[in-house]
């Protein structure tokens, strides 16, 4: 676990993350949260309800809307996680910050990295959560797991991503932030090789 965060975090705090300077938008962060269980690197995601105010049914990160009463946006997203999944933000280990994006409902995202412990005892929300989902990230690595279309948004082409895991369809901004960490632990030169998590990081 100790080299596998290492390896991670070296990673991130390698990336200078991008961000948008857009007006009329709302601020929001989310957690990525990565665990290991079974020997295998997992990440853990959530099932919103119908009852919530957007993305009704969607699979997402915890997360939510910056509050004033928030420091920062890893305040945010730590807030968040808590409220929604109930992971106390003492036991996450942040690892580093992706680059921002702005979705088509009009939040700009910061996301966030952290490792958290497992097994948890989640204590999710009821009302905003439905089911929790630790999915290996071995699965998102795997290309015959997901498909594309290019959109338009915001004049800009851009590529909309989808994963079939098993009843639920991950995809929109999700599915965005999921690829543009992917994508960071590909290139990078210290990136993560097959067999999560036997890490070898230089």
């Amino acid at each position: 676990m100790d080299k596998l965060k290492r390896c991670i975090s070296k990673i991130l705090k390698a990336h200078q993350p991008q961000a948008w300077s857009e007006e009329h938008v709302i601020p929001a962060a989310v957690l990525i949260p990565l665990l290991v269980k079974n020997g295998e690197l997992h990440v853990l995601l959530t099932v919103r309800t119908d009852k919530v105010e957007t993305h009704k049914g969607q699979v997402s990160f915890p997360g939510g809307v910056h509050e004033d009463g928030d420091k920062n946006m890893l305040a945010t997203a730590l807030r968040e996680t808590s409220e929604e999944v109930g992971i106390n933000p003492d036991d996450i280990d942040v690892l580093g910050e992706l680059d921002q994006l702005i979705s088509v409902t009009d939040f700009i995202i910061t996301p966030y990295v952290g490792i958290i412990p497992h097994p948890y005892q989640y204590n999710h929300s009821r009302k905003e959560i439905a089911e929790l989902l630790e999915v290996p990230l071995s699965f998102f690595l795997d290309e015959k797991n997901r498909r594309s279309e290019q959109h338009e948004f915001r004049g800009r082409a851009i590529t909309v991503y989808f994963f079939d895991y098993g009843k639920h369809l991950i995809w929109g901004v999700t599915a965005r932030i999921l690829m543009g960490f992917l994508d960071l632990l590909r290139r990078s030169e210290g990136s993560l090789p097959d067999g999560f998590p036997r890490v070898s990081c230089r």
